[in-house]
């Protein structure tokens, strides 16, 4: 197995602003939260100048898309095809396009790579691509445009008015943000805007820069050690049994005896953005409350209980599920298998 070794800036930068890759120095980091994130005092001239430069960097690169973006109105939305509340934001905002563009609004996804996996060959252009956006997408490889924006999180939100940024939003939730990110201009498609539906989602990530192992205590990371599921589960927190290596952003299980990933949860969807990490394909078990789930619950990747794991994705696992607290277990034999995050709705 190769498991690669984060060096500090890495993981200090990623505490800061999460999901938006490594940057190759610590001073980079430094320059970028200082001289572009929001403070509540003033700016020198230096600051000032190192701000414009990166924001004239992003536009220039949202220019390859979008024509003259530094004139009149622009949404800016940050996107990942790891997530279904990210699919369901560019969805709405897909939706929304022919209302905006009659008030003069254009839109434009910002995508980068939130896993270093997608960051090889083509992988993070393909993912997107066959999910669909309507809008045009900028693959921001290197996060110029990200730290230009200061966004901390995928499905955040700005808006451009003549090359300036008016207004922005951590999160997407369909018609609130677009009511509070365009001000009074929302009047005018306020009707169209409640009229699409949204549901939010609870995504909870399995690898130790965003999320966390409940059974973890004592274990080192980024080594394979070997847990013992405890039976007694906190609401959303993932938990493991067998051998699993612990790592920044997964936990890959990594040997050919059982492992299992349990959690509790609430919701009446549930989603797993997995891979294989080599070209094998493998099934995955999936229990319900410790029984086969019914088949009226079954997701779209659901197949007698079990949902086939191969290129890295969003795989649906359970719809229409009744909205009370339930266990979820998903069991392996396979040490290719690697478990990036959880979405619940």
């Amino acid at each position: 197995m190769s498991i690669r070794v984060y060096k500090w800036h890495e993981m200090a930068y990623c505490g800061i602003v999460r999901n938006m890759g490594r940057f190759g120095s610590a001073l980079t980091v430094f320059v970028l939260c200082t001289g572009i994130l929001s403070c509540t005092g003033g700016k020198g001239a230096e600051e000032l100048g190192a701000s414009q430069k990166t924001l004239d960097a992003a536009f220039q690169k949202i220019s390859t898309v979008v024509k003259e973006p530094k004139k009149g109105r622009l949404i800016v939305h940050f996107i990942t095809p790891t997530s279904i509340a990210s699919k369901e934001s560019w969805t709405y905002l897909d939706k929304m396009e022919p209302e905006l563009e009659k008030q003069n609004f254009r839109t434009v996804y910002i995508c980068s790579p939130e896993y270093e996996f997608l960051k090889i060959g083509n992988e993070l252009s393909r993912q997107v691509g066959e999910l669909k956006p309507k809008n045009p997408v900028v693959f921001d490889m290197d996060y110029t445009i990200w730290a230009a924006f200061g966004a901390i999180k995928y499905s955040y939100t700005s808006l451009v008015v003549d090359g300036e940024i008016k207004n922005s939003s951590r999160e997407f939730l369909g018609k609130s943000t677009l009511e509070k990110l365009l001000g009074n201009n929302f009047r005018n498609i306020s009707k169209t805007a409640s009229e699409i539906p949204f549901t939010p989602s609870r995504i909870v990530k399995c690898g130790y820069l965003d999320g966390r192992i409940g059974n973890c205590k004592g274990t080192e990371i980024e080594r394979v050690y070997e847990f013992t599921d405890p039976r007694s589960y906190t609401e959303f927190t993932p938990y493991l049994e067998g051998k699993w290596y612990f790592g920044p952003e997964m936990a890959w299980h990594s040997d050919d005896e059982t492992g299992r990933l349990s959690i509790s949860f609430a919701g009446k969807e549930v989603y797993m953005f997995a891979k294989s990490q080599s070209d094998r394909s493998f099934p995955v078990q999936v229990w319900i409350d410790g029984l086969l789930p019914d088949k009226s619950y079954y997701g779209s990747d659901m197949k007698q209980g079990r949902v086939m794991i191969s290129d890295g994705k969003i795989y649906n696992i359970f719809k229409n599920m009744p909205s009370t607290s339930h266990t979820m277990t998903i069991e392996t034999q396979s040490k290719d298998c690697a478990i990036f995050s959880l979405e619940f709705r």
